[in-house]
């Protein structure tokens, strides 16, 4: 009986296998495939190449010129879009697994060319469209313009060319406005027009090749020749820093480099590391004396480099305070250095103070001097600077310039706003050079003022810095955002 069971289970489960098998094959292998796909196809192609195909609305993920495969019977909506072109769209009929060919031509329609309304100042100037001039001059509106990516340049005589990239959309009026320097009374470099591609211009020298240097806060070193130019950085020198803070050039037509964490000195090929031999690496002040004599100042005391030999200056030399803040040099080669409280004066071996107190000044003018320079009439020019309270609601000290002639005098003219000066320069020429918060003062050597701006030069901003000149009489001048200026001087 027990054999007779087992035969059953075993019978048993060979028909539930083959009933599973024959269930598979059915939904592997059905009795009814369908109909077959239709393989309508559908080559597009367009002028220019390189537009996005859209198929009843949606990406297709092809790029002009291509075929899209197994399209369904019907009217369908295709779409070109294509970069600064009009969108285009055609319906197109598809069946029986036909084979289509779809043509788009954006030149075919003008509607899909660009305008372009170019205005310069000053007016009239020539027309260069990607470097070919069109013979066409300022202002005009140009039609017919392909789209795309153009280079515009405007030319004007006694002008320096100035040019913009910009885009041309299909079917819109796209406008162009160039100002371009009038070269006779000045220049301007700045990150869009030069290879100067910092805007902050901390340090001008000159070499004695009237090689100019530019020190910048945040790019490094430039070296321009009125042509060319050469950029020193972290990226492709061993240049300490990319914030520079001041320059001087010695006899030796070395250049000096003072950082806000050290120094160094460039001979043409290499930069010389010389932090350690300060005694506080902030750098604030440099300068060449008569003899050679490379003075640096710093956060904290005044370091002098004579032939390869370093000798150090303390408080205890200074006077009250080793802050320096600003250094000059005069005829006689005394080197004035100025500090907290007053001035100190070096005349090659021993030193004397000049005390704030003792200069017998407007009580409100100032307590720190933060500029200085000496002209070739032997007088001692120097700024005050001016100070507020914590909470800016007051006025401490007013801020000014002062200039010893036989006693100390303060300069005061209606057309230079002095308070705010933060540098001082007495050019080739013995032009006395003030650099305010307002705009690039200059004191000519008959004494006659007169202010450069924004509003009457066309500076690219009113807040001046560092001045530098060089042998043609051409004044360099740093600005805190707009680049570097160049007055030219007659």
């Amino acid at each position: 009986m027990k054999q007779i069971i087992k035969y059953f289970s075993v019978l048993s489960l060979c028909f539930l296998f083959l009933l599973l098998l024959i269930s598979c094959e059915k939904v592997v292998f059905p009795g009814d495939e369908g109909p077959a796909p239709i393989n309508n196809r559908l080559y597009v192609e367009s002028n220019p190449s390189g537009g996005s195909i859209y198929f009843d609305g949606r990406n297709s993920g092809f790029l002009t010129p291509d075929t899209i495969k197994w399209l369904p019977d019907g009217e369908h909506m295709v779409t070109l879009k294509h970069p600064f072109y009009i969108d285009t769209s055609v319906v197109v009929s598809l069946s029986g697994g036909s084979q289509n060919l779809l043509r788009l031509d954006h030149f075919l329609n003008p509607g899909h060319f660009g305008k372009l309304e170019c205005i310069s100042y000053p007016p009239k100037s020539s027309i260069y469209i990607d470097d070919k001039a069109i013979n066409k001059i300022t202002p005009v509106i140009l039609t017919g313009m392909i789209p795309g990516i153009h280079k515009i340049k405007f030319t004007y005589p006694m002008h320096r060319s100035d040019s913009v990239t910009m885009p041309i959309i299909g079917g819109k009026l796209n406008t162009c406005y160039i100002f371009l320097d009038d070269t006779t009374k000045r220049v301007i470099f700045n990150k869009r027009n030069s290879p100067l591609t910092s805007e902050y211009v901390s340090a001008v020298a000159v070499d004695s090749n009237d090689i100019k240097w530019i020190g910048t806060d945040d790019e490094g070193l430039f070296r321009f020749d009125g042509k060319n130019w050469k950029h020193y950085s972290q990226s492709n020198s061993n240049i300490r820093s990319n914030n520079i803070t001041c320059l001087t050039v010695d006899k030796n037509n070395n250049i000096w480099i003072g950082f806000g964490d050290g120094l160094m000195m460039f001979n043409g090929t290499s930069f010389i590391d010389h932090s350690e031999d300060l005694t506080y690496k902030n750098v604030t002040s440099l300068k060449t004396d008569i003899t050679g004599k490379v003075w640096i100042g710093t956060f904290y005391g005044l370091t002098c480099f004579d032939n390869g030999a370093w000798k150090k200056y303390s408080s205890s030399d200074l006077g009250l305070d080793s802050y320096i803040y600003a250094i000059t040099v005069d005829t006689n080669n005394k080197v004035w250095i100025s500090r907290n409280g007053g001035l100190s004066i070096y005349n090659g071996s021993s030193w004397a103070f000049i005390e704030i107190s003792n200069m017998k000044l407007p009580g409100r003018i100032g307590r720190v001097i933060n500029a200085l320079t000496y002209d070739r009439d032997g007088k001692i020019w120097a700024s005050f600077l001016r100070e507020m309270s914590n909470d800016g609601s007051a006025v401490l000290y007013d801020g000014g310039v002062v200039y010893f002639e036989g006693t100390w005098k303060v300069f005061s003219d209606a057309l230079i706003p002095t308070q705010f000066t933060t540098h001082l320069y007495t050019d080739r020429n013995n032009n006395k050079w003030v650099s305010t918060k307002y705009g690039l003062g200059k004191i000519n050597t008959f004494g006659i003022p007169f202010l450069y701006t924004k509003a009457n030069y066309d500076f690219p901003l009113d807040i001046m810095g560092t001045v530098s000149s060089d042998f043609g009489g051409s004044v360099y001048v740093g600005t805190r955002g707009g680049g570097l200026i160049k007055l030219r001087q007659y």
